[in-house]
């Protein structure tokens, strides 16, 4: 698969793949190793803030999603070899809280997950410092 493909625009495979449906989101070997590398440490650094279990997934599996502004950005290298590779990342944190109308009412539930949330931006800015 090729990112470039013109075959494959406006295309999307079933998640998890199924046979005849194999397309998914270009990247090199390498940089799903990165991507994989740096999800876990950041889910076990903010699991262990609070001690809440988070798992790591790609994004589309999360939301039927492609061509997001984490797609884009990370593509733009594949798309013009000169410019710079941008890591772009996305975040789901806390718990579902069908109680509340306001995603961001003040309880203690959104605090324990601001505070989750310091610490995996904290991970991945020095994950990202080791590519330098």
């Amino acid at each position: 698969m090729s990112f470039s493909n013109a075959a494959f625009d406006c295309k999307r495979g079933a998640i998890p793949d199924m046979p005849g449906l194999e397309y998914q989101s270009y990247m090199d070997e390498k940089g799903l190793a990165w991507y994989t590398g740096v999800a876990a440490s950041i889910a076990s650094r903010m699991m262990d803030s609070e001690g809440r279990f988070y798992r790591t997934l790609p994004i589309s599996h999360l939301v039927p999603s492609s061509g997001s502004s984490v797609d884009y950005a990370y593509a733009t290298h594949l798309v013009d070899p000169s410019k710079n590779k941008i890591y772009g990342f996305g975040f789901e944190f806390g718990t579902q809280n069908l109680n509340h109308t306001c995603v961001t009412y003040p309880t203690v539930e959104l605090h324990n997950s601001t505070r989750e949330v310091r610490v995996g931006l904290m991970e991945f800015l020095l994950e990202a410092a080791k590519l330098q």
